[in-house]
């Protein structure tokens, strides 16, 4: 671990500051702390959690010690996931149903909810959850309601500011939207929609 001397004036010339004691490792009640602190600002999955205790463990600490931080991020989170502070589930449901409302396509929702630290499980059990809602308010095509919800987030299509800009971009609003993972039939189903109001209909009839 390196030390910046800090530097004090005065007509003697430079005083050099003493170094700060170097930190210790965290034991498992700051380190309990800390992940307490990120639950108030974050609702992270187990895995993430995971990653950013882990993160604490001092710089080119050796691996006796890097075990025992390790063990003592598992009790905290074991600890957390008993009291319900931390939870897959209810995580999964937020990714998925803030991955459903920017427009992410389905292949890549699961992608980025695997990601995340999410099982299979997890993330088809939100997944469900999410389009079962999306059904009760009228919605019976979730994959077509995102295309129209990333069109809608980029401005293309029906949803450009400038309409008569459509039909010069169509080929481009096309290929951009099935470049996100969109099957193309769906994509020129909402390009080619005739506003924004038929473009946000489709996924309903």
């Amino acid at each position: 671990m390196s030390f910046e001397a800090g530097r004090g004036g005065g007509r003697g010339g430079r005083r050099d500051k003493a170094p700060a004691p170097p930190a210790g490792p965290p034991d498992r009640a700051g380190l309990l702390r800390a992940a307490q602190r990120y639950l108030q600002r974050y609702w992270p999955t187990v895995e993430q959690l995971r990653r950013v205790l882990r993160r604490r463990v001092p710089v080119g600490a050796g691996p006796v010690l890097r075990q025992s931080v390790h063990d003592d991020v598992e009790a905290v989170l074991a600890q957390l996931v008993t009291e319900g502070a931390l939870d897959d589930a209810r995580a999964a449901r937020g990714w998925a149903e803030q991955l459903d409302r920017k427009g992410t396509p389905r292949p890549v929702l699961r992608q980025k909810m695997r990601g995340k630290g999410l099982s299979g499980e997890h993330t088809e059990a939100a997944l469900e959850l999410v389009e079962a809602a999306a059904a009760e308010r009228g919605v019976h095509d979730p994959e077509l309601a995102r295309v129209a919800a990333a069109a809608q987030r980029k401005r293309l299509g029906p949803f450009r500011l400038d309409a008569g800009a459509r039909a010069a971009n169509r080929e481009r609003d096309l290929a951009r939207l099935a470049r996100l993972g969109f099957p193309f039939g769906l994509v020129r189903q909402i390009i080619d929609a005739a506003d924004e109001d038929e473009a946000l209909a489709l996924a309903s009839r």
